[in-house]
C-alpha cells in the first residue's frame, strides 16, 4: 500500500472516531444517523476532463418517449403509492448498507476488527445478506470470538440456499460463475469449524473445504476475496506470462504482412490470456492455502486427545440472542421456584448462556451414570400416578404444554420421556435443555430414556448438528450433547411388572431376560446391530417371528417374541415409543393383544401429520389409561426459528449432495 492511500485512510479513520465509532460505544439504533458516512466514502473532486475527453464530439440521441406511470398520471392508487415508497425506501437502505460494508471491509484490511464488526452488524440490521454476515465472521475470529464467528457464518451459507440451488440448476459455466458467491461463505465456513478445533471441528472444516475445492476446479474461477500473498503471486504471474509473450511477439514479427491486419484482435487477445493467467494463479494459490488448513485439521483428528475440550466454569461474555433475554443459570441451586421462572422465559424465545447450557449437559451427565440400563421405579401407591410420554421431536411449545399438564413432579407423580428428544422440529436443543431442568431439579421422580435418535449419526442426518451450531455455534456444546445421550438409561422397569423402552425388543427377545440387558455397556454410540440397538430402533408386527427392519437398524418382531419375552422376565406389557404410523388418530396404539403398547407424544408431527399426542398413565392397580391432546398454540411473543429440515447444512439436499461429490 502506498502513502497516500494509508495517509487517506487514516484521515477517514479519524472522522469515524471523531463522530463515536468507538470500539464498545452503542450502535446507532436509526439509518439516519449514519448519514455521515457518506463524507467518509468521498474519495474527493473528481478529475478534470482530459483534452482527448474535450474534443470528443458526441452526437446526441432522440429520447423515445417513455409511457406515463400511474403517478404522472394521477391514478395512482393506495397500494401503487405504498409499494413505490417502500422500494425507494428499500433502496435507500441497500445503498447504505453497501456503503457501511465497503467501509468495514477497509477497516478489516487495515486491521481494525472491532470497528469492522461495528460497520458490519449495522450492514446486517438494515439488511442481513449473507456477504454481510460472512464478512463480520472473519472480524469476529480475528478477535478470537470463535462461537459468534461460527454462527455468522452457519447463517451465511444458510441464507445463500437460493443462490446455491440457482448454481446447480444452470448449465452455463459463465452464468454458473455468476451464482457462485456462496463458495467463499463454504470457505469461510470451514475456517471458523477449523478454528473451534476437536475432531468434529477439523471433520466438519474438511467437508465444506471439500465443497469448495470441488466447484472452484469444475469452474477454474475462485469466486472470493484475494488470498493472502496474493500481490506476490500476481507479480510472478504477470512476469512469467510477459516472458512468454515477448517470445511469442519476437516469432510474429518474422511475417510482418499477416499481423498488421490483427494487431488490435491479437492485443486483445493478449489481455483475456493475461486475465486467465491471473485467474489460474489467483485459484492456485487459494487450493494451496485450503490444502494446508485440511492438513493441519488430519493431525488434529488423528490426535486421540483432540475432542478432550475444557470450558472455564465464569460465564462467557457472549449475547447468544440479541434479540431475547439470556438467562443466567443457577446450576448448584437449582430450585422449582427458578425452574418456573426459566420456563416462562423459555416459552417466549429466551435462551441459556452457552456455558450455563455446557455446564448443564455435565450435571445430567452425572447423574445419569449413576443409573442403571434398566432403572427399577416402584408400583404407584393410592393415588399415585406413573407418566408416560413418546417421542416430541423438537416441538418446545407441545413439550411445556406436556409439563403442564402433568404438574409438578413427585413421589407420587412420577414422569418419563421414552426418548426421541431432537431432529425434525425446529426446538430440540431447548427441548433437551427443558428437560434436563426437570432432570436436575427433580431427580428422584423425572426420567428420561435414550431413543433412537439420541444417536449422532442420527443427529447429523436429520439436522440436530446444525440446529445447536446455528443457535450457539459450538462444536463443544454438540461434543458435550453426544455425550450426554450415550449415558441415558435405556429403559425403565414400573413396578416389575412393566417394561418402558424406546423401540422394543431384541432379535433375541424370545431368550433375552432384563439381566442381559444391564449387563451391557451404553456409554457408546449406537452399534448397527446387537441387542443395544434393536431396543433402540425396533417396531412391533403382526407377523411371527423376527425380519429385517426397512429401518436399516433393529427389527420386527412378531408377537410370539413378545410372549416368550413377558413370560421369561414375569412381565405383563411393554411400553414403547418411536412410531408415528399407527398412533394418529389417538396418539397410541396397540399390538400383540394390548400387550405392546405404543405411544407418540408430537402431535400434528413435523406440522403435516394432523395427529395428535397422547399420554400413558399407570395408576396402582398396573393398568394403563390414557390422555390425548391437540398440538399447542405458540405465543406470539414467540420469536420463529427456522426448521431444521430446511437448513441447506450439507449443500441443500441429498440430490444437492450428489451433485456436489
Amino acid at each position: 500500500m502506498d502513502q497516500s492511500s494509508s495517509d487517506g485512510f487514516e484521515e477517514r479513520l479519524e472522522r469515524m472516531d471523531s463522530i463515536g465509532c468507538e470500539l464498545g460505544m452503542t450502535l446507532p439504533s436509526s439509518p439516519g444517523s449514519f448519514t455521515w458516512v457518506d463524507s467518509i466514502g468521498d474519495r474527493g473532486p473528481s478529475p478534470p476532463p482530459t483534452s482527448a475527453e474535450k474534443a470528443q464530439v458526441v452526437t446526441p440521441q432522440p429520447r423515445k418517449a417513455k409511457p406515463m406511470s400511474p403517478l404522472q398520471m394521477g391514478t395512482e392508487s393506495p397500494s401503487q403509492r405504498i409499494w413505490r415508497r417502500a422500494s425507494r425506501a428499500a433502496i435507500k437502505v441497500s445503498s447504505e448498507a453497501n456503503t457501511l460494508w465497503k467501509e468495514g471491509i477497509e477497516l478489516h484490511e487495515h486491521g481494525h476488527y472491532s470497528r469492522a464488526t461495528v460497520f458490519f452488524t449495522r450492514c446486517i440490521d438494515m439488511q442481513p445478506l449473507p456477504e454481510y454476515l460472512s464478512s463480520r465472521s472473519m472480524a469476529w475470529l480475528k478477535l478470537g470470538n470463535k462461537v459468534a464467528a461460527l454462527k455468522d457464518a452457519m447463517q451465511a451459507v444458510e441464507k445463500h440456499s437460493k443462490t446455491i440451488e440457482r448454481y446447480l440448476k444452470e448449465k452455463c459455466q459463465d452464468r454458473r460463475r455468476q451464482y457462485a458467491s456462496f463458495i467463499e461463505c463454504y470457505y469461510r465456513r470451514g475456517l471458523c469449524f477449523a478454528a473451534q478445533g476437536g475432531c468434529l471441528g477439523s471433520t466438519l472444516a474438511i467437508q465444506d473445504f471439500r465443497i469448495v475445492t470441488t466447484q472452484c476446479v469444475k469452474l477454474q474461477y475462485w469466486p472470493g476475496e484475494d488470498p493472502p500473498g496474493w500481490e506476490e503471486r500476481r507479480q510472478e504471474a504477470e512476469e512469467e506470462f510477459e516472458e512468454e509473450r515477448l517470445a511469442i511477439e519476437e516469432q510474429r514479427r518474422q511475417d510482418a504482412e499477416d499481423r498488421e491486419g490483427s494487431i488490435a484482435s491479437e492485443d486483445e487477445e493478449e489481455d483475456q490470456q493475461l486475465e486467465d493467467v491471473l485467474e489460474r494463479a489467483r485459484l492456485g494459490l487459494v487450493l494451496e492455502h485450503i490444502n494446508d488448513v485440511k492438513s493441519d485439521c488430519s493431525m488434529v483428528i488423528s490426535n486421540p486427545e483432540a475432542d478432550d475440550f475444557t470450558t472455564d466454569v465464569n460465564h462467557l461474555s457472549l449475547e447468544v440472542n440479541h434479540t431475547t433475554k439470556n438467562i443466567l443459570l443457577p446450576l448448584k441451586t437449582l430450585t422449582p421456584a427458578h425452574l418456573e421462572k426459566i420456563l416462562e422465559t423459555k416459552s417466549t424465545g429466551g435462551i441459556l448462556h452457552l456455558n450455563d447450557v455446557l455446564g448443564l449437559m455435565s450435571r445430567g451427565r452425572d447423574l445419569f451414570l449413576q443409573l442403571p440400563n434398566i432403572v427399577d421405579i416402584p408400583k404407584p401407591v393410592g393415588d399415585g400416578k406413573i407418566h408416560i410420554v413418546g417421542d416430541i421431536h423438537g416441538q418446545l411449545h407441545d413439550l411445556l404444554n406436556i409439563l403442564n399438564k402433568l404438574g409438578t413432579p413427585t413421589k407420587d407423580n412420577i414422569i418419563i420421556f421414552n426418548g426421541d428428544f431432537v431432529d425434525r422440529g425446529a426446538h430440540g436443543l431447548e427441548c433437551v435443555v427443558v428437560l434436563l431442568l426437570y432432570k436436575v431439579t427433580y431427580p428422584n421422580y423425572f426420567f428420561m430414556v435414550r431413543g433412537n435418535h439420541e444417536d449422532h449419526t442420527v443427529n447429523e442426518q436429520y439436522h440436530f448438528l446444525p440446529e445447536v451450531l446455528m443457535k450457539y455455534g459450538s462444536v463443544e456444546l454438540y461434543h458435550r450433547v453426544q455425550s450426554l445421550f450415550r449415558s441415558m438409561p435405556l429403559g425403565h422397569l414400573i413396578g416389575n411388572d412393566i417394561l418402558v423402552v424406546h423401540g422394543g425388543l431384541p432379535k433375541c427377545g424370545d431368550t433375552c431376560l432384563i439381566e442381559d440387558i444391564q449387563k451391557l455397556n451404553r456409554d457408546i454410540d449406537v452399534p448397527d446391530n446387537g441387542i443395544l440397538s434393536d431396543i433402540l430402533w425396533s417396531d412391533p408386527v403382526a407377523e411371527e417371528g423376527t425380519q429385517p427392519s426397512s429401518r436399516k437398524r433393529g427389527v420386527l418382531y412378531g408377537p410370539d417374541i413378545t410372549e416368550a419375552f413377558l413370560k421369561n422376565n414375569k412381565l405383563s406389557k411393554i411400553i414403547r415409543s418411536h412410531d408415528v404410523n399407527n398412533c394418529t388418530e389417538n396418539g397410541y396404539a396397540f399390538d400383540h393383544d394390548g400387550k405392546c403398547i405404543t405411544v407418540f407424544s408430537a402431535p400434528n408431527y413435523c406440522g403435516s401429520y394432523g395427529n395428535k399426542g397422547a399420554i400413558v398413565h399407570v395408576g396402582s392397580d398396573m393398568t394403563p389409561t390414557f390422555t390425548t391432546f391437540d398440538s399447542a398454540e405458540v405465543p406470539l411473543s414467540f420469536v420463529p426459528t427456522l426448521a431444521p429440515h430446511h437448513f441447506h447444512f450439507n449443500f441443500a439436499s441429498a440430490a444437492t449432495a450428489q451433485t456436489v461429490r
